[in-house]
């Protein structure tokens, strides 16, 4: 399957999931992406820079150190921004790549993060 039906499927699946997308953390580029509603190029970059900086920045090593108490980055974050959840997670196959989730707060965040994971595996595996 291809990466846009893929990321097409998972924001389907999921009711309030407005933004699904597939980008490069080191480089902010954002590979793919599956929208409800049109969104700006500028967007999908600054949610891409959002989850480097939730999964490789200053935050990711703040979190860390403060929450496990060493400096292993998360692979996984979810930030609550003006009544949307966004959802960052990274891969753990290849350190670079990661998928980045919008969506309402009635959206069942679990069950979102499991179906993501499962993508982004499937994603960096095929590549």
């Amino acid at each position: 399957m291809a990466v846009q039906d893929r990321l097409d499927d998972l924001r389907t699946r999921f009711k309030g999931c407005d933004i699904a997308a597939f980008g490069d953390l080191s480089t902010g580029l954002v590979f793919a992406a599956s929208t409800s509603k049109k969104v700006e190029q500028e967007h999908l970059d600054a949610l891409c820079q959002q989850a480097k900086e939730h999964l490789c920045g200053q935050t990711a090593q703040h979190l860390s150190k403060q929450l496990f108490d060493n400096q292993r980055a998360p692979f996984g974050a979810i930030s609550i921004v003006r009544g949307s959840a966004i959802c960052y997670l990274k891969s753990l196959e290849v350190d670079n790549e990661a998928l980045f989730l919008v969506c309402d707060l009635a959206t069942p965040l679990v069950e979102i993060m499991e179906a993501a994971t499962a993508v982004l595996t499937d994603l960096v595996n095929e590549a």
